[in-house]
């Protein structure tokens, strides 16, 4: 239903460029709006007046009608197709994202980094939060975007002996809200 509707709305705006070129063109045939000393009979006629060619110049007419076009357009309908699918699957792309932290996380805490500093056992890593947003959006052009973000916390390990500095909770030193970017292409989307 709805796309027959927008198929309608799309001829109309067509039909009304159409005709409304064929008048801006007929009076510039007739010399209308390039001889301003025309007589007077030229310029107001029972068909047509300078008024009526005002809509041709009215910019938010003009990208209306070219909105409705291009949303006509087989490509675009294609990407429209394309973001309704990609917006679908966004959610557990986020979700299979945020496991990946977690792996992430538990390398970082097994393959921390000592270092003795002022005679304390040292080591600094990242963890991070749950995935704060998940959001889609479609580009001007059609195109399919992920957005997701989330938190990075860094901390810092300080004990007196390897072992001990093991056992010890980190201190956070540091917070950093991180926003990810991704791209939707080829049935799946990208990083």
């Amino acid at each position: 239903m709805m796309t027959s509707k927008k198929r309608a709305i799309g001829l109309l705006a067509l039909a009304l460029t159409l005709v409304a070129a064929a008048s801006f063109a007929r009076a510039q045939g007739q010399g209308i709006a390039s001889n301003p000393a025309a007589p007077s009979s030229m310029v107001s006629t029972p068909e047509q007046k300078p008024s009526d060619l005002k809509a041709l110049h009215d910019p938010a007419l003009q990208q209306k009608t070219k909105d409705v076009l291009t949303a006509l357009s087989p490509e675009r309908r294609r990407l429209d197709q394309e973001y309704r699918e990609a917006a679908a699957l966004f959610p557990s792309f986020c979700k299979d994202w945020e496991q990946k932290l977690r792996d992430r996380e538990a390398n970082n805490i097994e393959h921390l980094v000592w270092k003795l500093e002022n005679g304390l056992q040292t080591a600094l890593y990242t963890s991070y939060s749950k995935i704060e947003s998940c959001e889609t959006h479609q580009s001007p052009q059609g195109f399919s975007i992920g957005k997701l973000s989330y938190e990075e916390f860094h901390y810092l390990i300080k004990a007196k002996t390897p072992d001990e500095a093991k056992q010890t909770k980190g201190t956070q030193v540091d917070d950093t809200h991180t926003t990810e970017i991704f791209r939707w292409d080829k049935g799946k989307w990208f990083y």
